[in-house]
């Protein structure tokens, strides 16, 4: 049985270290980060850590799937970050593709090292899981694409109301998915009806809002030196007239509101079935998310404490202007390898207007 009052995460098991070195492998493989330089940096932030952490139920083949799939986002997030934000429309431009590979629609070999890499990403992430959970999975990783290029585009619109900033924050660090990705990593598929109970949804939203916290206390100072306005502090600065010191302590207790708050959502779901059982899967699985996701928060406390992405100004593999290039196609002399390819592309079908889920207010 799941324990799901554990406030602290259990260690990463003796194969984190081997873990950690298929995964740096991976990421090199596929053109994500650039030298033995960047590779030294990107190794202090800790990524299999955070893996091993936030779904430690995940191990072999599934912790490789998680921690692959947070190492690809962290390093798509860095791409437009700061001066970068331009680059968000070259992320709009691939995200159709990236969904039909994840849906598993016929594509040809990319040039473009994201795609290559989410090429082989995708299908593992799918390996296994449920058609319903397939679909949960792309529509949530959907709506985390479509964020990220919303909140770019909201760089230049100055200060947002905080509850628009939140809801497009929640989706684009992650989001969903994260709690879809804990289904896969703890193997505990919850039914639709779960999904959707309220107390769920609220118990998803707080690991969302946790993480989106925990991600802005720790890069304020990186983000103040560079002047990039995507942060919940800043916009409490420039919205609200709170100071630095008084922005970031409302954000240490919006993070205490929300732990508190998803101990009481999953005691109020407990409490709601006790009398009668959920539908299938049953309890065991439900038991495992509500485990996992109390996993998600205190191993994200965890992490923050010791990885090096946020130890200093200069910790973005590109602010001194020297990231990995992942969203530029490369030379056809050096695409051909890593992405197997399938064939000839497919002509793209004409671009359809897009409607962002989130617009500012």
């Amino acid at each position: 049985m799941a324990d799901i009052s554990r406030t602290a995460p259990p260690p990463p098991g003796p194969g984190i270290a081997a873990a950690r070195a298929r995964h740096l492998a991976w990421v090199r493989r596929f053109g994500l980060i650039g030298d033995e330089r960047h590779a030294a940096r990107y190794a202090r932030w800790r990524i299999t850590e955070l893996g091993a952490l936030t779904y430690p139920a995940a191990s072999g083949a599934d912790l490789d799937v998680t921690v692959d799939t947070l190492g690809w986002f962290t390093l798509l997030d860095d791409q437009y970050d700061g001066t970068r934000r331009f680059r968000a429309g070259e992320l709009a431009d691939l995200r159709d593709e990236l969904m039909d590979r994840m849906t598993g629609r016929a594509t040809g070999p990319s040039r473009v090292p994201l795609v290559r890499a989410w090429a082989d990403l995708g299908p593992r992430i799918l390996a296994g899981m449920s058609p319903r959970w397939q679909a949960r999975a792309a529509a949530s990783w959907r709506e985390l694409l479509d964020a990220c290029v919303v909140e770019a585009d909201l760089t230049a619109e100055g200060p947002r109301a905080v509850e628009t900033y939140l809801t497009v924050r929640r989706a684009a660090v992650m989001g969903d998915f994260a709690s879809v990705l804990l289904e896969r990593a703890a193997r505990c598929e919850l039914p639709d009806p779960v999904w959707e109970d309220p107390h769920i949804a609220r118990v998803r939203l707080c690991v969302a809002d946790v993480a989106l916290l925990l991600n802005d206390r720790n890069s304020l100072p990186r983000e103040l030196a560079r002047g990039d306005d995507v942060n919940l502090a800043v916009v409490l600065h420039k919205v609200r007239g709170l100071s630095v010191p008084q922005a970031l302590e409302e954000l240490r207790t919006r993070e205490r509101d929300a732990v508190a708050q998803l101990a009481a959502e999953r005691q109020a779901f407990l409490d709601s079935h006790r009398a009668r059982p959920t539908v299938p899967p049953g309890p065991d699985a439900v038991t495992r998310f509500l485990a996992g996701a109390q996993d998600m928060v205190t191993g994200l406390r965890a992490w923050y404490a010791t990885t090096g992405r946020y130890a200093g100004p200069e910790t973005a593999l590109g602010a001194a202007g020297d990231v990995a290039d992942i969203l530029t196609p490369l030379p056809r002399s050096a695409a051909a390898p890593a992405d197997g390819g399938r064939g000839p592309a497919r002509a793209r079908p004409p671009e359809q207007p897009w409607t962002p889920p989130y617009r500012p207010d």
